[in-house]
């Protein structure tokens, strides 16, 4: 039995990805609507309901509790809510990617944590400006992003870079 052809890469593997835009009708979309409308109707609620909506989002207890041992009040996990629901209404992201962009280094954050930025407080604006740069570029393939502005040296080592020459 022979293996099945590969298919061009379409739209709706971008979707199964989850990164990138998406139709208004799609189910990561759709998804995201819900979880933007659970964290509105729990914007207001005691912290722990609030830790509860994102440990169910997919964040781990551990980096909830960096957040929630914060000062009263808590600015941290308000910061957190803040930036997780920005991602949310962006829609480039599910709920996974989101998850992971938090918890991951980021290179626009010197190599910092967002999670633990938010956690130190104070950091918001640094977190969310990093996060809307993150944005602008995530789900492109290199051949799609602008180098246009770029020297044509500085574009070289760019595509070096992105293409792990």
């Amino acid at each position: 039995m022979s293996s099945p052809e590969p298919q061009p890469r379409t739209a709706g593997e971008r979707e199964d990805r989850g990164v990138g835009p998406v139709a208004e009708d799609s189910p990561r979309r759709q998804r995201l609507l819900t979880w933007r409308a659970r964290m509105l109707a729990s914007a207001r609620e005691p912290i722990g309901v609030r830790l509860s909506v994102l440990a169910d989002l997919g964040f781990a207890a551990d980096d909830l509790a960096l957040v929630a041992q914060s000062q009263e009040p808590p600015l941290p996990l308000n910061d957190l809510w803040e930036i997780v629901g920005f991602l949310i209404d962006d829609g480039t992201y599910d709920e996974a990617g989101i998850v992971a962009w938090m918890s991951d280094r980021q290179r626009r954050l010197g190599g910092a944590r967002p999670l633990e930025l938010l956690a130190r407080g104070g950091q918001l604006t640094r977190v969310r400006t990093a996060a809307e740069g993150h944005l602008r570029t995530a789900g492109l393939m290199p051949s799609e992003r602008s180098l246009d502005h770029l020297g044509s040296g500085k574009r070289r080592r760019c595509w070096r870079r992105w293409l792990g020459a």
